[in-house]
């Protein structure tokens, strides 16, 4: 019997062990299954919250917009209420004293009274403009004027992908546009994606830009191997305004398909001794009425076609000399010069123009870089030119400039200059804050930065309607 009770016992003994081995058995699985759900929740809440931040931004952008539009309709709405009250009192006002003579009312002053009423797209679109800027912090207004390289923005040696140091940088710095060079373009895939995700990434809307202007001197087509297409020089040499229509139509559908919306390429100064052999090939030729032909029909081509030009140089190219270049041209001569070409270019559909680093002393009266100078700015380009469009500086990280001036004065005399857009200057944040610093000390009005931002939007805006 003890035998017997001492094999049974055993058995229940291994049975137990058994029962228990099964038990911790369970139990990791559960802790295992428990800690790979855990792992799953957490990626998915850290890709969720990444979209979700994303999506912050660009929900924080519609927002705004939707606000600024909401704004308007209600003004509109109220407007249409008052409306029907005025004309009738109008017809009231009109009805004239019984008498025997009959008397024709004409409803004419009622047909005014409604005109007041109705606002033009036009008009629509400042005041939705106007609403978006009300709400901007001072800083990221004043960003909205640069025109920048990723390199710039970022701080890397070579930008080839929209990551987090892109991101951060554009919400620390909300720039107005980013400018790509060959160096950025490495595949079709690459540069489609950077630009939307650089895109994606901002608070206001991008100006994307890049130069193209036919030959071998497009970064897009040198940075992607694509066919050439014809260069402004060639296209002048043959006179076919048709074909420049083509080029300029190919360029924009070129630059579309890859994210861009703006062109710098547009070089519409008349070929001159002081050009470089490069600027020979982005220009129009001498002759001023072929020049002006070809040259408005490539930029119909471009922006009937949805890009943007920058056209340059205002008011002149100046050879490459040592310390600020110098043209000896007049007022006078410009009427009769390359102004003729700037109004043609700004008559084609052209809303944006690159003002130059030379100096003309017979116009300004010193050395000041045209870039910096009111009586180019103000008084030639805007007063005799009528232009109302967009200036951009010429690059202000040039050895022009840099030799002469630091980020922040280079920055500041070219805004109080009456320029919009500050092209790539030496030190972004130097710059940036420098502009900020002027506002508030009172050396620049903020109206001053609100009027460029205006400027920029328009361009910016310009598809919304309102209904």
């Amino acid at each position: 019997m003890d035998v017997n009770n001492g094999n049974q016992e055993s058995r229940e003994t291994d049975l137990k062990i058994q029962d228990a081995e099964r038990a911790l058995a369970r139990h990791r699985r559960r802790i295992r299954a428990q800690v790979a759900a855990y792992l799953t929740v957490a990626v998915l809440l850290i890709a969720l919250g990444g979209l979700l931040y994303v999506g912050g931004i660009r929900f924080a952008r519609v927002v705004s917009e939707r606000r600024a539009a909401a704004k308007l309709a209600k003004e509109a709405e109220a407007m249409e209420a008052v409306a029907p009250e005025q004309e009738e009192a109008s017809l009231f006002e009109a009805a004239p004293e019984e008498s025997e003579t009959e008397t024709i009312l004409t409803p004419e002053p009622v047909l005014e009274e409604a005109q007041d009423t109705v606002r033009t797209q036009e008009e629509l679109l400042d005041e939705f403009i106007d609403s978006l800027i009300a709400d901007m912090p001072l800083k990221d207004k004043v960003a909205g004027l640069f025109l920048v390289t990723p390199e710039q923005l970022t701080g890397v040696d070579a930008a080839i992908k929209a990551g987090d140091g892109t991101e951060d940088a554009l919400q620390e710095k909300a720039v107005g546009g980013v400018v790509y060079t060959r160096k950025n373009i490495k595949s079709e895939e690459q540069i489609a994606e950077m630009l939307q995700t650089t895109s994606n990434m901002s608070k206001y809307p991008l100006f994307l830009a890049t130069t193209e202007a036919g030959g071998d001197l497009g970064e897009l087509t040198g940075g992607l191997s694509l066919e050439e297409l014809s260069s402004p020089a060639q296209l002048a040499e043959a006179g076919d305004t048709g074909a420049a229509f083509e080029t300029g139509e190919a360029i924009a559908k070129r630059l579309i398909h890859h994210g861009f919306q703006v062109d710098l390429g547009l070089n519409i100064n008349l070929t001159s001794d002081a050009m470089s052999e490069e600027e020979r090939k982005s220009s129009f030729g001498s002759d001023p009425a072929v020049a002006s032909a070809v040259m408005s029909e490539m930029i119909r081509g471009l922006e009937t076609n949805g890009i943007h030009t920058i056209v340059k140089l205002f008011p002149a190219t100046a050879s490459d000399e040592a310390g600020i270049p110098s043209a000896g041209i007049t007022s006078q001569d410009l009427d009769e010069g390359d102004g003729k070409m700037f109004a043609a270019a700004m008559e084609a559909g052209t809303r944006m123009v690159m003002v130059g680093n030379l100096a003309v002393p017979e116009i300004v009266g010193d050395n000041t870089p045209c870039s910096m100078s009111s009586a180019v700015i103000m008084d030639e380009l805007r007063g005799k030119l009528a232009f109302d469009g967009v200036v951009v500086t010429d690059a202000m990280d040039s050895r022009v400039i840099t030799d002469y001036y630091t980020a922040d004065q280079a920055a500041v005399a070219a805004v109080k200059a009456g320029a919009d857009i500050i092209y790539r200057p030496e030190d972004l944040d130097e710059a940036l804050d420098g502009v900020v610093d002027a506002v508030n000390s009172g050396v620049i009005a903020e109206s001053r930065i609100d009027e460029s931002l205006k400027r920029i939007y328009r361009i910016k805006y310009e598809d919304r309607t309102f209904g």
